[in-house]
């Protein structure tokens, strides 16, 4: 089954695997198309509908699975920019195949059946790194096992997020707590004490996860650049990559 993936993007990553299932599957082609920066964004789009014609010519896929942009990033400009690069990649596919053999998909979709390593949170370097993992593409065992203690010691931020959603809600337990009608004076001062502890158990939470995610996205940059420099696959291409496996799994029924 030849899957063709596409991630839109100002650098479109795209991959051609052959799925056979979610153990044996074959890297056929992979790449990214990027557009001079000198072009203005409309010979941008035809110079991406240019090569993404040639690879359907090439390759003939039986399928193509193009990642929908997603809502939540930041910038109207942006949003409306990835929509017409969308746009070239689903009429490129429309011209080699019928619609039900071409489907959009959100990110969270097939991060959470993609490699395994690979949820609905991980990010670009956590992709870039379980994708070359399963298609071998690291020289030594010694590369794989720093990369993996890596990205094993950013997991500490996740037990962040789970106790600042404890504290909310007991937080919100307090308030509910206070809003009833029969409690005496002292119950309430030992309540709105109790509030304020938890508030600003919160606060401080916040501030220690912000410094968190700034540390991490610099550390992921590094890793991201460090895993193309072992490997040659970028970000964008194991991005591509997972969205066409994640299809192949749907495709195949392998969602076990």
């Amino acid at each position: 089954m030849i899957i063709l993936g596409l991630d839109p993007a100002s650098t479109t990553g795209y991959c051609v695997i052959d799925y056979i299932s979610k153990d044996n599957v074959k890297l056929m082609d992979v790449g990214t198309i990027h557009c001079s920066v000198n072009n203005d964004f409309c010979k941008k789009l035809a110079f991406l509908d240019f090569k993404l014609n040639e690879i359907f010519k090439k390759y003939n896929p039986q399928y193509c699975c193009i990642e929908e942009p997603p809502l939540a990033i930041s910038g109207v400009k942006v949003l409306i920019s990835l929509s017409r690069i969308n746009g070239v990649c689903l009429m490129n596919a429309a011209k080699c195949l019928d619609s039900n053999k071409i489907f959009s998909v959100e990110p969270k979709q097939w991060k959470a059946l993609s490699f395994n390593g690979i949820n609905g949170n991980s990010s670009k370097a956590h992709i870039q790194f379980y994708v070359c993992k399963y298609f071998n593409k690291f020289i030594s065992n010694e590369d794989v096992e720093f990369i993996q203690n890596k990205i094993n010691s950013f997991n500490d931020i996740d037990e962040s997020y789970i106790e600042c959603r404890h504290l909310k809600k007991e937080f919100s337990v307090l308030k509910r707590s206070l809003s009833k009608k029969k409690i005496t004076n002292d119950e309430k001062v030992i309540l709105n004490r109790s509030i304020n502890e938890v508030s600003e158990k919160v606060d401080t939470l916040k501030k220690v996860i912000k410094h968190k995610e700034k540390t991490i996205i610099k550390e992921l940059d590094k890793l991201s650049k460090r895993i193309l420099e072992l490997t040659t696959i970028s970000s964008d291409m194991a991005d591509s990559v997972s969205i066409a496996y994640h299809m192949g799994r749907i495709l195949n029924n392998d969602v076990n």
